[in-house]
């Protein structure tokens, strides 16, 4: 067990943060839709994986999540921390983190690499026919029960085509009540500009009240708890003279980390569209430019999970969120695929493409990112 754990989860929050900064700015830079991303559920699932991993798979793995490769058990046991500390269920906000490892019938996991996901990460191994009908569905109701429903399948028939050898998945489902509610009667149609100098009315909440708040010549960031649990939801408004694209390309965790570091509290008047998100991608090309093109090639080695030969061949992420006048909903799943083959207040109006992040506080970890360019 780590002798200081605020470090260490300080240090297993900020390796997140990282990965997660680096994957909403390729993918924003390459989509033209909302990109929405859990960067805990993906790093959770990543890790589970590393564990499986090894010789340059391993190193490649390693790097992307900011770990060393010769403390694999120190790295665990804080993410054994870390995830015991997000369910934690305070006033204001419930999250549920569930893994889940299904191998085809006839394939076998490594009885060690079994020990250490089962203990580290809490994750249910199962055996079903990953090539049927009958093996998405099983796969589907576990995610359906993790999500509260939200997320009602992950894997598809069409998936299936291809023999898949196990399916490593991580799901996440989070409930958040404002601190603060919005008052509806003060929800009002407003503008909001859209990319390419285009626009369209959508329902804007607003309120003025005091919240952690910064701004500058470059940006606009508030914080909004949800309730004292512990975790808060981040509107991060760029300059009018850059799109949120441009700006995430030259953010990173350092920044965020600076930005939150200036938040003072102060009474702002705010104005935030109502919004629900849906994001539907397969992040293999964005992880293997990040430095993991290995794992989805033959040349990859996962014979400590009991896998020789295999290697990833999808890496499906899902999410859905809706945020309103009574906090945020929010689910997410990621499925890796496996084969051969003040004074007057300032004023705040989030009318534009906007950064929006739920963030564990205590530790530090971002729960959900997203750009959002449309928020209808």
């Amino acid at each position: 067990m780590p002798e200081d754990l605020s470090e260490t989860h300080a240090s297993r929050a900020a390796a997140i943060n990282e990965l997660g900064f680096k994957l909403l700015a390729h993918l924003v830079t390459n989509d033209s839709r909302n990109v929405f991303i859990s960067p805990a559920g993906i790093s959770f699932s990543l890790s589970i994986l590393l564990n499986g991993a090894n010789g340059e798979t391993k190193t490649a793995l390693a790097k992307l999540l900011l770990s060393d490769t010769e403390a694999l058990d120190s790295f665990n046991s804080a993410n054994q921390e870390l995830h015991s500390q997000l369910e934690q269920t305070i006033s204001g906000a419930q999250i549920d983190l569930a893994n889940g490892l299904f191998t085809n019938a006839g394939r076998t996991l490594n009885s060690s690499f079994s020990k250490i996901v089962e203990h580290f990460y809490q994750a249910q191994t199962s055996s079903v026919d990953l090539n049927s009908a009958a093996g998405a569905e099983a796969i589907n109701e576990w995610v359906r029960e993790q999500t509260q429903g939200r997320i009602p399948s992950v894997i598809e028939q069409p998936d299936l085509q291809q023999p898949v050898s196990c399916i490593i998945i991580s799901a996440l489902h989070f409930i958040g009540a404002w601190a603060a509610p919005f008052d509806p009667a003060e929800t009002r149609d407003g503008t909001f500009f859209l990319p390419g100098k285009r626009k369209k009315s959508i329902p804007i909440m607003s309120q003025t009240d005091a919240h952690p708040y910064y701004q500058d010549d470059a940006v606009q960031i508030i914080q909004l708890a949800y309730g004292e649990s512990g975790f808060s939801a981040y509107f991060v408004l760029p300059s009018s003279r850059v799109s949120l694209s441009r700006f995430l390309i030259e953010f990173d965790a350092q920044k965020w980390t600076r930005l939150i570091s200036s938040l003072i509290e102060k009474r702002v008047e705010l104005h935030l569209p109502r919004f629900g998100l849906t994001y539907d991608a397969d992040l293999s090309e964005a992880l293997a430019k990040l430095g993991l093109s290995i794992a989805f090639d033959s040349a990859a080695d996962f014979s400590p999970m009991g896998l020789s030969g295999d290697f990833i061949t999808r890496f499906k992420h899902k999410t859905i969120a809706t945020v309103d006048e009574k906090g945020t909903k929010a689910a997410a799943v990621s499925a890796i695929m496996m084969g051969r083959s003040l004074f007057s207040p300032p004023q705040m109006l989030i009318n534009r493409p906007f950064l929006w992040a739920v963030r564990h506080d205590t530790s530090g970890a971002l729960l959900f990112l997203a750009a959002v360019l449309d928020p209808s």
